[in-house]
């Protein structure tokens, strides 16, 4: 995904004159490097500003590589159109940006390697030559395009006719106004006390408020992706596993599935990616919100990472920023989960109501990023284990009145489903 989105942005000359003659080609795929190469010679052929993938499939395949293998060359044709799509302003920029320090990082870092084996070298003065050439070849973009510009008039149109997605719970509904681009929402409990089974929840209803052609994207880490799929099944038609298979037995589940918003919802098991990777794929869709289960769990790429002496709330502080940043950068909500620390095991009341500091791994940090935080408590008692409590200890987003909700409501577990109160 990486290497694609390089090849996209380094068809353009101007682009591949700045980045590639330092670009540190070892990390790269060699199939890549391959076509890196021939975007260079074609550009130079040619002189055109940007690499048309037609004129260049057959410049490639008829004068550059007539020996390939059919395999070869189905994999290179399927590439090459791949990169005939263009990379945004703002993405093309970071990337571009992130090439050049990775440049000067490793060119830097070869000098100073040089200077300690001895080498007869001017240290500062090359260095500072480099640091030169690096700070010039950093993209700022236009500034101009910079500048906020909002109407109004369209920011209270928003606000009068409660646009954006929804909540269902009614406490949430009218305590809360609609959840927008940037707005990022922490949900949080302790293991096991209905997380999944409230967002899926929730989603029923905030679905019903994408247009054609927007989505939800559910990136998942803590299990298997096809459990998260079958309680969005459940909450979508409202029915158990055995009504489900009721369903199935008598033909109506694909119908009664595709009378619903079930398709705006697109699940990705995102095991062992890190941040970057992420990113990529927020970047190729139309989300309009984004769910993070579990965002701890994503590695990090920031400029913070595990075994540089910080801190584990000092790196998740700064993921969750990364997390919050997303959602200004592509537009979108965000919905993250979060666990909170077993101490609120200890009191009943912490059980029920967890306090704003509670959750796991963060002093501030977490909380500090958050435009919502919703706690979901439970409690010990076994009369009480179809109730979940509903607070919200830190509230950005509230449409009037008190800002801290309190309230007890029902889980249906076996339809993925939370209850108003009766």
């Amino acid at each position: 995904m990486l290497d694609l989105t390089l090849l996209r942005i380094l068809k353009h000359k101007d682009n591949y004159d700045r980045i590639v003659p330092n670009l540190p080609t070892g990390a790269l795929d060699p199939k890549t490097t391959v076509l890196l190469s021939d975007f260079g010679s074609f550009l130079k052929k040619t002189g055109h500003p940007v690499i048309k993938m037609g004129p260049f499939k057959t410049y490639f395949f008829n004068f550059l590589h007539r020996g390939l293998s059919e395999d070869q060359k189905d994999f290179y044709s399927k590439l090459i159109d791949q990169c005939e799509k263009n990379v945004d302003a703002d993405t093309t920029r970071l990337m571009a940006n992130q090439l050049v320090e990775l440049s000067f990082a490793t060119d830097v870092a070869n000098d100073a390697q040089n200077y300690n084996r001895g080498d007869d070298i001017d240290i500062i003065h090359t260095i500072g030559l480099k640091h030169e050439t690096a700070r010039a070849n950093i993209m700022t973009g236009d500034v101009a395009s910079l500048y906020v510009s909002a109407d109004i008039e369209d920011m209270l149109k928003e606000d009068e006719n409660l646009e954006g997605l929804r909540f269902s719970l009614e406490c949430l509904r009218t305590g809360l106004r609609p959840l927008r681009s940037g707005d990022f929402v922490l949900i949080c409990s302790r293991p096991d006390t209905g997380k999944t089974t409230f967002i899926a929840s929730e989603l029923v209803g905030m679905s019903a408020s994408l247009e054609d052609g927007e989505y939800v994207t559910w990136f998942n880490n803590e299990g298997e992706g096809n459990r998260i799929v079958k309680r969005l099944y459940q909450a979508f038609l409202g029915c158990t596993t055995e009504e489900l298979i009721e369903k199935r037995k008598a033909g109506t589940l694909s119908d009664e599935i595709a009378a619903t918003n079930f398709s705006k919802i697109r699940v990705i098991d995102c095991h062992d990616w890190d941040t970057l990777m992420v990113e990529q794929v927020i970047a190729e869709v139309n989300t309009k919100l984004v769910v993070f289960d579990m965002i701890d769990n994503i590695e990090f790429k920031g400029s913070m990472r595990a075994g540089h002496d910080s801190r584990t709330d000092q790196i998740l502080e700064a993921q969750y920023q990364w997390a919050r940043k997303l959602g200004v950068k592509y537009k979108h909500a965000v919905l993250a989960t979060s666990q909170i620390s077993a101490e609120v095991e200890q009191q009943a009341e912490t059980q029920c109501w967890p306090p704003m500091h509670a959750l796991k791994d963060s002093k501030t940090g977490k909380q500090g990023a958050a435009d919502l935080m919703i706690m979901i408590g439970r409690s010990a008692d076994p009369l009480c284990a179809k109730d979940r409590y509903i607070s919200t200890p830190k509230n950005k987003l509230s449409s009037g009145g008190n800002s801290y909700i309190r309230q007890t409501v029902g889980i249906d577990t076996e339809r993925a489903k939370y209850t108003n109160p009766l």
